[in-house]
Parts: C-alpha cells; structure tokens; sequence
C-alpha cells in the first residue's frame, strides 16, 4: 500500500475529529504520499532509538503515539534534536505518522488497549470527549493485588497508589498524564482511578475524598496501544514492527 492509503485508513480509525483542539499530529513527515510502504516501525515516541532502527532497518515509514513534531521547530540547526531527526528520517526517506488524543478517544485506541491488556471490560468512557474507560474487573479484587496484576501486566519497575485496602470492581482508566481527569473519576463513582501520572498531592486528596488512585507510569499505560497499531498495520506492508521502548530508566 502508498503512504497515502496507510494514513486514509488510519484516519478513518482514529479520526481528527476526536483531537483535542491543542494537539498537533498527524502526518509529520511525508514528502512522497504515492511511495509504497515496505516497512513499519510502531512506537511510543519518535525519538533517537526509534529513528536509528528505523534507518539501520530500512523502514518506510514510522508510526507513532506522540506527535513526532509536535512543538514548532523554529529552525533547523544542530541545536535542535527535533531537527537533527527529522533531517536524518527525510535523508532516509522515512515518512512519520502519529495519532495522539484522537487515538486516546477513539474505540480500539490507547485506553481500549490498556483495558485489555489488563483482563477488563469496558462500559463505556470516562470523560465527555470520549477520553478514557470505565472499566469493570471479572471478580472484585483487594486494592493490593490489583496492583499485583497491573505492575505483572504492564511490565511496570516502579508502581504507586492511595488509599485504603478497599475491594476493586470498578476502574477508571486514562493512559498517560491524568491528573485533569480526577474530577471525571470522582464522579463516576468508581472504585479506583488507574492513570500513568497524577502526582503526590493529588493522589493523597483524591484518597482522602474516597477515590484510591493508582499510578502505573506514562510510558507503561500507553505502551499496549503500539501492539495494537502493529496489529491494524500487519495487513498493509509486508513488515510491521511493534517497538515500543521506555526512555525512562529507573534505580
């Protein structure tokens, strides 16, 4: 298939109409939408690892979560990483694609993911725009070995939670960053609010008022949504790679 058909399909699957109106994604880099697609490389973010497999491999195309460009580059000079890369996948002929809030939204996407990676149902979203799952567990579960099961699951070195040993049957699920989305949590009644990120002061307010939260890393509630994108791009190239890699390094 050409680049252009690639991105028609997946805009159809994760459309910019579930984009929040701050984010900026898309295709990042393609010069030649006719060329055909050989190779793809699915990851979290564009960033120097990803960029050197894709070249020493030889792929035509990256497809990513994070917006690969998703601040301006005001120039492209060496004092710019972002520029650096982006040079050097154009030297290579390697597009770049990347679906962001639109596939935190969407059915099938980010937050659909990280439901079933994790064994639950879904009964419906978390928040107004689509954004996030309610998610219901097969069998209640004390707080503690819940938090067994997700740290085993999504393979995370480092996982933190509030709150008392309470029985879990419902979850409130929001890969990455959830801070803004605790009030969604806290009214959907729920048992525990599941995100990558929410911060210290936060976790303890949201335990006082009754909502455990739990936080499980950025990287780690997101990564399952790359298995997914290589799944939805195996019938499109003849080689499609899931190669999602946390940049973080935990002591």
């Amino acid at each position: 298939m050409t680049l252009r058909e690639i991105y028609r399909e997946l805009d159809a699957r994760f459309p910019t109409s579930l984009s929040c109106s701050w984010d900026s994604d898309g295709e990042m880099i393609c010069l030649d939408p006719d060329a055909t697609v050989h190779k793809i490389l699915c990851v979290l973010d564009v960033d120097t690892t990803a960029v050197e497999r894709a070249v020493t491999g030889k792929f035509d195309l990256i497809v990513s979560h994070h917006p690969f460009l998703f601040h301006p580059v005001a120039a492209f000079t060496g004092a710019s990483p972002t520029a650096v890369l982006a040079a050097r996948l154009i030297r290579h002929g390697i597009s770049v694609f990347s679906f962001h809030t639109r596939a935190d939204a969407a059915q099938g996407g980010v937050n659909d993911a990280l439901a079933a990676r994790l064994g639950l149902r879904t009964a419906g979203p978390l928040c107004p725009d689509g954004m996030g799952r309610i998610a219901v567990l097969p069998a209640p579960m004390e707080l503690c070995a819940f938090a067994v099961l997700v740290r085993e699951r999504l393979h995370a070195p480092l996982l933190r939670y509030s709150g008392d040993g309470r029985a879990v049957s419902t979850v409130a699920l929001l890969g990455g960053e959830g801070k803004e989305d605790l009030p969604h949590a806290a009214a959907a009644g729920v048992d525990l609010f599941l995100t990558g990120r929410v911060g210290y002061h936060a976790m303890l307010d949201a335990a006082a008022g009754g909502l455990p939260v739990m936080e499980a890393g950025h990287y780690q509630t997101e990564a399952p949504f790359v298995d997914t994108l290589a799944e939805l791009l195996t019938p499109f190239a003849g080689t499609v790679v899931s190669a999602a890699a946390d940049p973080i390094r935990y002591l």
